[in-house]
């Protein structure tokens, strides 16, 4: 598949070398399994996606509990625009301070 995608890019006139391949990459490709690279702090954004798995039930309890504290006004954030984020994180903050 990426053959063909470059092959397309060629059509157009792209510059392959642009994206890191030449003339003779339009071939067939041998994938190498690697690890990605550790980034320095320098390089991070100061922001985590976190991704997790409820029932049916469970999400709308989570749901409810988001949109109580949203309307509360705790989606709002100086250092983070996600209000779902934000809204989790002072329903985290508030539970931990409640229970130690």
């Amino acid at each position: 598949m990426l053959s063909a995608e470059l092959a397309d890019l060629r059509e157009m006139d792209f510059d392959l070398a642009l994206i890191g391949f030449s003339e003779s990459d339009l071939g067939s490709f041998e994938v190498e399994e690697s690890q990605m690279p550790d980034l320095s702090d320098a390089d991070k954004q100061p922001f985590q996606q976190m991704t997790f798995t409820v029932h049916d039930e469970q999400a709308e309890e989570v749901q409810a509990a988001i949109a109580k504290a949203k309307s509360m006004g705790h989606g709002e954030s100086a250092v983070n625009e996600n209000s779902n984020g934000n809204a989790v994180a002072f329903i985290c903050q508030s539970f931990n301070r409640v229970n130690p």
